[in-house]
Formats: C-alpha cells, structure tokens, sequence
C-alpha cells in the first residue's frame, strides 16, 4: 500500500515539475513571482 501510494507521489511530481520550477525559479532567483520577458525567454 505504501508503495503505491509513494509512486503516485512521485508520477504527480513528475508531472507537475516544469509548472513548479517555472513559478519558483523566479521567485527564488529574480525575487518576484512575476517573471521579467528576458528570463521567460530562457524557459
């Protein structure tokens, strides 16, 4: 059971990571939640 629930886990990770790492790459990197359009072009 704890298997299955750790992989499912880890599949909804997987597919919310690029959502993820946009949101907060700008904040930890630019500072703001708002991301300027020269970093948004990096993505």
């Amino acid at each position: 059971m704890k298997r299955r629930t750790l992989k499912t886990l880890c599949s909804l990770l997987i597919a919310f990571a690029p959502f993820l790492i946009e949101k907060t790459g700008c904040i930890f990197y630019w500072g703001e939640p708002e991301c300027p359009e020269t970093l948004r072009n990096l993505y």
